[in-house]
C-alpha cells in the first residue's frame, strides 16, 4: 500500500460570496479523515482548526471575515511516516 503525500493545496481563494472559489478547498484531504488542519495569522494566533476537513475554511475567524492577506497553515495527515505540511494561503477580497 502506498500513501499519496502530494496534495494539491491552493495558494489563494476569494471568499467574496460569488459562489466561486469561496472556500479553501483541498479535495484530497477526504482521503485523510483523521487529518488536522490549523490556520494562523502572521502573529501566530490560531483562527481555524479542524479534525478532518469536511467543512473547508471560509475565510472567517469566529464568524467574522478575516482581512485580505496571507495566513499560514499546518496540515497533519496523522500518518506516522508523514511530516506536517506547512505553507501560506492568501485571502483575496
Amino acid at each position: 500500500v502506498e500513501v499519496n503525500t502530494t496534495l494539491e493545496i491552493p495558494t489563494a481563494f476569494t471568499p467574496d460570496g460569488d459562489n466561486y472559489n469561496d472556500v479553501w478547498n483541498i479535495k484530497e484531504l477526504a482521503n485523510y479523515p483523521e487529518c488536522k488542519v490549523e490556520i494562523f495569522t502572521r502573529s501566530g494566533h490560531k483562527i481555524f482548526e479542524s479534525v478532518g476537513y469536511e467543512t473547508p475554511w471560509d475565510g472567517t475567524d469566529n464568524g467574522a471575515q478575516v482581512d485580505q492577506g496571507a495566513y499560514y497553515f499546518v496540515i497533519r495527515l496523522e500518518r506516522d511516516q508523514i511530516i506536517p505540511l506547512t505553507g501560506s494561503i492568501t485571502v483575496i477580497r
